[in-house]
């Protein structure tokens, strides 16, 4: 036995079926779906089409439609994540809010909301409002003085 007279199990392999070649081929004219209907169409994909639950309504039809209502796995929140080390550059005093992230280019124009990790050193005094934030980046923000406004809480620094 050598690598020249190999050949695969009988039965393991299978001819390809050619459709739409012409009536002598055996499978023109319909191409082997058939007369009309469902299973007949363009983009019929499998069965009856993408989506398709043998008649049940359709799991994307039965969603409600994404406007005013947030479900995180269809449309989460797009958070930015922003180190501590990268805030240094904001005059102390600062009240900081997602505006001021934007205006400064430390958060992109599509965020609608931030999170300050504790990569990193804060030396200026700052004041958050309407944050996300790590434990250890609350911390490092308390112990210079400034405050932090977490979602609907408030801690201020001593």
């Amino acid at each position: 036995m050598s690598l020249s007279n190999l050949k695969p199990a009988k039965g393991s392999t299978k001819k390809k079926w050619i459709i739409g070649r012409g009536m002598g081929s055996g499978s023109g004219r319909n191409c082997g779906y058939g007369h009309k209907g469902a299973k007949s169409r363009e983009g019929r994909g499998k069965g009856y089409g993408s989506g398709y639950e043998g008649g049940q309504t359709r799991f994307y039809q039965r969603l409600p439609k994404i406007r005013g209502w947030r479900n995180q796995d269809v449309n989460p929140i797009k958070t930015a994540e922003i180190r501590l080390a990268r805030l240094n550059i904001i005059a102390e005093g600062t009240d900081v809010d997602l505006f001021v992230l934007k205006s400064l280019g430390l958060v992109n124009k599509t965020d609608e909301a931030y999170k300050i990790l504790g990569g990193g050193e804060l030396k200026v005094k700052l004041n958050f409002k309407g944050a996300r934030a790590t434990k250890a980046s609350i911390d490092a923000i308390q112990k210079l003085g400034g405050t932090i406004e977490l979602a609907g809480l408030s801690t201020k620094g001593e």
